[in-house]
């Protein structure tokens, strides 16, 4: 409340500078702008309503699989794990970063498997895989979920391999490895992540 009534205090409208920017010419002048702002300001504002969320939609992980072998590699302090469905884990401790885990989840073969006649579409793909979500929930909707508990996924297109990557905290690996799990097997590709690539791609062709 105290912080409230200091920025009502500090808000003063007969000193505020409004800054336009954008590659467009501005049509009209400073007083056409000002009417703008001038009617804006009679809108009656209404406090923001929170919207119930669901529960994450994917909270059960795959049953356990069957390991096929176990090997240790003292000298790089390495365990790998090959599981019988193919699926190999590489796991190792270190002291770099106090409780702190770090996941990549490697598959596919990259950037060498895209189509030669469509350059550009490892950063389409990455845009719309890490915008989009999940089927049953944006991006957005992730956010709220997640809010306080240390688990992400980012998507990223490398040269031999796609890659899942997150890193969480002791506490949230279990809910970073679903979250890891339905980033695979149940990606959101959502309009609003390539409306969002069309908007920032004029710009990005112009720092090219």
């Amino acid at each position: 409340e105290r912080c409230r009534k200091d920025l009502e205090s500090a808000w003063n409208f007969d000193k505020m500078d409004i800054l336009l920017s954008g590659k467009p010419a501005l049509e009209g002048s400073a007083d056409d702008v000002l009417k703008v702002l001038r009617e804006s300001q009679k809108t009656k504002l209404e406090p923001e309503q929170e919207e119930a969320l669901d529960a994450f939609a994917y909270d059960q992980l795959s049953k356990e699989g069957a390991i096929k072998e176990t090997r240790e590699f003292p000298e790089l302090g390495v365990t790998r794990v090959e599981f019988a469905n193919g699926l190999v884990l590489n796991f190792k401790a270190t002291d770099f970063e106090k409780n702190s885990i770090q996941l990549q989840l490697r598959f596919g073969n990259g950037k060498i498997g895209m189509p030669k006649d469509k350059p550009g579409l490892e950063l389409y793909a990455q845009t719309l895989v890490n915008g989009g979500g999940l089927e049953a929930h944006s991006a957005e909707d992730l956010e709220r979920l997640f809010a306080g508990r240390s688990v992400g996924i980012g998507f990223a297109v490398e040269d031999d391999y796609f890659a899942l990557v997150g890193k969480t905290r002791p506490e949230d690996l279990e809910l970073q490895l679903k979250l890891l799990q339905a980033s695979l097997l149940h990606p959101g590709y959502r309009a609003e992540a390539e409306r969002q690539l069309d908007k920032v791609l004029p710009m990005m062709f112009d720092q090219m």
